[in-house]
């Protein structure tokens, strides 16, 4: 029997990257967890909030109750059964090890020809793969960068991956994938009609190489071109990570069956596939919430009653730890207080733990539901804003990757004070206004999901952050109002179009001049003082805003013209190598290049004898990068460009060749079958051994394998300058006036031969090396115990 292995996320990382924790004051940098002191003991028989129950507006308590569609009754947790009686069909969980059983469900439901190799745009992750809570886009970075520094394991990569088939003519496997990654920015997009596997382990490394092949957003310079991953470059630092993107990882592939006779078979597989992963990728409490999301969900709709053992037990296969939990059963009320899967408030609070929230630097623990759970049902909207502020909550109230910025003392105040309380009612009320009585209306617009999820939470953590803030009494509604009002008029100028219902309140007293025509922000005008942009201040506009662009002075300044000017003098010397090579001699039927033999290094030798001055090679560059304006290697040969104008140009050619591998299977010949197959050439034209593996990043030309000596003695070969002119002018005089000309003439060194060289001899150049730059002296500063504390105090707060 097969028994499940290490998953690559825990093999290919064996160290986590300390990150410094980012700003708060947006929800898109948010990412938090803190253990928050737990409130008093509730029975189990008995769960109903302690704390008075202030008046709620009825349209909030019936929008409540509408919403909650299965047997229990809204504030109130369903009859437990007992634990002999016959459980409802799809609830029970057979008590056996997972390891053994997830085993047994992969020989049953396995296709037939063993593992598979899938590219990685075919595989997506599974709608069950930890409850349905797709990997964080923010964790998939850290994760790349973590693989990235102790190397990928290919083998371990390859061991362990087990995908699902998508069910044949269902789009659920695409959906759901497409849903998790258009709205990440760290995800690169689903292309529609390429899911057709969705997989049960690897879904974190494996999201990583989908984001490598598909070109994602990247922060690393060593693997990335213009802030997206490269994958030629990512090869050249890691090959195994490289290769992994680009051809796909192998896979035990399942039937579809599985998810009609097992309905939990997913589940118990990936649960056994990723518990060895917690130390890296660990089950947080919303995977929890999303279970338990699911289990109410099932049920309502199947008008079963709702069990709180079955629940847990349900709880247990995927999230054990959550199972067992002293506040399990505040988690647990919470989901049913706000209406299970049919309301839209726990959705909306996965998709923002989903984008913005980083399960490695920030958690709760479930005793915040607990303090949640203290607020009536009729205030849902906050129940979840607190959610929000707790995860978005200052970085100096994180400790241990969990937040501590609430209390129950917080929320007690709030349900005890008159004030207070008629305050949580206003933000209720304002928070029902945006989500439903505003947002909807943006539905038909362009805007992403991801964009709606950022904007509405940062509407809910500033509410909840007024409501059980620190601010005196008397001050919070007027506050409350006020950052309600301007979010209303914020919300107003991003969507003009749009006809949004009145603000039940009076708008803040500096808009009120602009609230009967709200227009966009417009610059009054973009102009250049000694090279630079200067902007001028921003104002509101009222009409039609009109914006002049100084563009000329912009297309005159240094970083426009500098660029123009280097990029044709880098074309200019690649057009003159180019007319050299097509004049010069310098072929396979003049020159060798050998490695091996009595030699180990790489040489280069005559092919026939050559008489002097008869050799001219060409220093030719692959790609004009190559060519760069200061260099510090002294070998790196001095480029001139002199333009019609008098400007000259001095850039250095910084190319090292690139040698190809002998292949794994390539037979290893003798000197005498190299002399052979020349010959052979020569009289049948045979094609010659190709025992090398030959790739498009390879340059072998010889100028740059030539051996090179700074002193001239026991050398054939010298550096000599050459200068080759071009003229550009216009032939359609009708058009292009007669002025219309520039010349460029470009000095470089080509390599020649000093004397008669006989066939089978080296080349060996006479190269003066350049005198190494100078280094500035260095500096020695007196080091105290203070200046190291704050020395070090630095390096851990970058």
């Amino acid at each position: 029997m097969q028994t499940a292995t290490r998953t690559p996320e825990a093999a290919a990382s064996t160290a986590v990257a300390v990150q410094k924790e980012p700003p708060t004051t947006d929800v898109a940098a948010s990412a938090a967890v803190a253990e928050v002191p737990r409130p008093a003991a509730v029975a189990a028989t008995d769960v109903a909030a302690k704390a008075p129950v202030p008046p709620v507006s009825a349209a909030a308590a019936l929008h409540v109750a509408s919403k909650a569609k299965s047997t229990v009754i809204a504030c109130a947790i369903p009859k437990v059964h007992p634990v002999k009686e016959p459980q409802p069909p799809g609830t029970d969980v057979v008590d056996e090890k997972s390891v053994r059983r997830a085993a047994a469900l992969r020989i049953k439901f396995r296709r037939a020809g063993g593992l598979v190799r899938i590219p990685v745009e075919q595989v997506g992750f599974h709608p069950a793969n930890r409850d349905g809570q797709p990997p964080n886009g923010s964790r998939c970075a850290v994760l790349f960068k973590d693989i990235l520094e102790v190397g990928f394991d290919a083998e371990e990569a390859d061991n362990g991956g087990i995908v699902v088939e998508a069910r044949p003519g269902s789009a659920v496997l695409h959906d759901f994938n497409k849903k998790a990654c258009d709205g990440d920015s760290l995800h690169v997009p689903v292309v529609a009609g390429t899911i057709a596997y969705g997989s049960l382990s690897h879904s974190h490394v494996h999201q990583c190489l989908r984001n490598i092949r598909g070109g994602g957003v990247c922060d690393v310079p060593e693997v990335s071109e213009l802030g997206k991953f490269s994958l030629a470059k990512l090869k050249s630092v890691d090959p195994a990570f490289g290769r992994a993107a680009e051809t796909g990882l192998l896979w035990d592939v399942l039937s579809y069956a599985i998810e009609d006779e097992e309905p939990e078979g997913c589940a118990i597989i990936q649960s056994a596939m990723n518990s060895k992963n917690s130390m890296f990728l660990m089950r947080h409490e919303m995977q929890a919430l999303a279970a338990l999301l699911d289990y109410t969900y099932a049920s309502a709709v199947a008008e079963r009653a709702l069990s709180l053992e079955a629940a847990r037990r349900k709880l247990k296969v995927t999230c054990p730890e959550f199972a067992k939990d002293k506040d399990f059963l505040e988690l647990y009320r919470y989901v049913i207080d706000l209406g299970s899967g049919n309301a839209g408030f726990l959705p909306d609070l996965r998709a923002f733990h989903e984008r913005f929230v980083d399960p490695k630097l920030r958690r709760i623990h479930l005793s915040v539901f607990a303090i949640m759970n203290l607020f009536p049902v009729g205030m849902p909207y906050l129940k979840v804003a607190g959610i929000k502020y707790a995860y978005a909550c200052d970085a100096k109230f994180v400790r241990h990757g969990f937040c501590e910025a609430l209390t129950a003392k917080v929320v007690r105040d709030v349900l005890s004070k008159p004030a207070l309380t008629a305050m949580a009612v206003d933000a209720e009320e304002l928070l029902d206004f945006f989500h439903r009585g505003c947002w909807p209306a943006v539905a038909g617009t362009i805007t992403s999901d991801a964009n709606r999820v950022k904007f509405m939470s940062n509407i809910d953590k500033d509410v909840f952050g007024i409501v059980a803030g620190s601010l005196p009494e008397a001050s919070r509604r007027p506050m409350l109002l006020d950052a309600c009002g301007r979010a209303y008029l914020r919300m107003r100028q991003l969507f003009p179009e749009v006809p949004f219902r009145s603000f039940p309140h009076a708008l803040p007293t500096t808009a009120e001049a602009a609230t009967e025509c709200i227009t966009k922000l417009s610059p009054k005008m973009i102009t250049y003082v000694d090279g630079k942009p200067v902007n001028q201040q921003d104002a509101i506009v009222v009409g039609n805003a009109l914006e002049v662009f100084d563009w000329a002075s912009h297309m005159e300044t240094a970083e426009v013209t500098n660029h123009m000017t280097a990029e044709s003098a880098r074309s200019a010397i690649i057009c003159a190598l180019a007319t050299l090579r097509q004049h010069t001699s310098c072929s396979r039927d003049d020159v060798h290049v050998l490695r091996g033999g009595a030699q180990k290094s790489v040489r280069v030798v005559a092919a026939r004898r050559l008489s002097k001055d008869e050799l001219i090679i060409a220093p030719l560059v692959r790609q004009p990068s190559q060519l760069m304006k200061q260099c510090t290697q002294g070998w790196a040969p001095e480029v001139t460009v002199r333009r019609g104008d008098g400007e000259t140009d001095t850039m250095f050619m910084c190319v090292a060749a690139a040698i190809p591998q002998r292949n794994a299977t390539a037979i290893v010949r003798t000197v005498e079958e190299w002399d052979a197959a020349e010959s052979a050439v020569a009289e049948n034209k045979k094609a010659r051994f190709c025992d090398h593996d030959w790739k498009a990043t390879h340059f072998m030309w010889p100028f740059w394998v030539v051996r090179r000596s700074v002193s001239d003695a026991g050398t054939n070969c010298k550096l000599q300058m050459v200068t080759v002119n071009a003229i550009h002018t216009g032939s359609e005089k009708t058009i292009l006036p007669e002025a219309v000309v520039n010349a460029y003439d470009v000095t470089f060194p080509v390599m020649v031969n000093t004397k008669d060289v006989d066939k089978g001899d080296e080349l060996v150049c006479h190269w003066p090396a350049a005198p190494a730059p100078k280094r500035a002296p260095p500096t020695y500063k007196v080091a105290t115990w203070s200046s190291q504390a704050k020395r070090a105090k630095t390096k851990v707060s970058t």
